[in-house]
């Protein structure tokens, strides 16, 4: 076969680009993704909810009590505020995306597209928020040691170590997920140019 018959032809050339033109999402299967991502999202909407209401009952019976360390008070009743203003950023970020326009198919990709671009925002606050809770964390077990807050286990290593390891392995999470919902809502963004426009 020669190097002529290798080359592409005009047939060619139109053949693939009526493929491109004649192109279509499967919008069938992107509404089940969107029916996933809503179920999952009101799930985790509830849990916060759960976990904030719950949070109150357990400062008062199990962290006020006079038997609790003034350090253990400390880093539970701190973490309260920042706690709900995880909660409040959750649902400032998930909320608006039940009411997007789920109808037409610019719709449904568009809502799609915006729940991508939710989760690279949550990825990237969460990575943030994990960095300041090890911060946090570690200036939270210099001043128990410093001002003798009564509590043993904050000097020891295996415990500093593992509290460092488990919040970093969050923000690790986190930073992973930011970049893995970049790459879908770049490449999905491009692939659906020409549907959104």
């Amino acid at each position: 076969m020669t190097e002529e018959n290798n080359q592409p032809t005009q047939d060619d050339w139109e053949q693939l680009q009526n493929d491109w033109q004649s192109f279509q999402p499967d919008i069938v299967k992107i509404k089940r993704r969107i029916e996933w991502v809503t179920w999952r999202m009101s799930f985790i909407l509830f849990i916060d909810l759960v976990f904030l209401f719950g949070y109150v009952p357990f400062l008062i019976y199990f962290v006020l009590p006079e038997s609790t360390s003034l350090a253990e008070k400390i880093w539970h009743i701190g973490m309260f505020p920042v706690f709900v203003y995880g909660v409040y950023w959750d649902f400032k970020l998930r909320l608006p995306l039940f009411r997007i326009d789920q109808e037409s198919t610019q719709g449904i990709l568009g809502s799609y597209l915006a729940r991508v671009k939710a989760g690279i925002t949550l990825g990237d606050i969460g990575f943030k928020f994990s960095l300041a809770l090890v911060v946090l964390f570690l200036l939270w077990v210099g001043s128990s040691y410093y001002f003798e807050l009564g509590e043993e286990k904050l000097q020891r290593p295996t415990f500093i170590l593992f509290g460092v390891t488990f919040i970093s392995s969050m923000a690790g999470i986190m930073y992973w997920y930011r970049v893995k919902k970049q790459k879908e809502y770049s490449k999905l963004k491009e692939l659906w140019k020409e549907f959104l426009e």
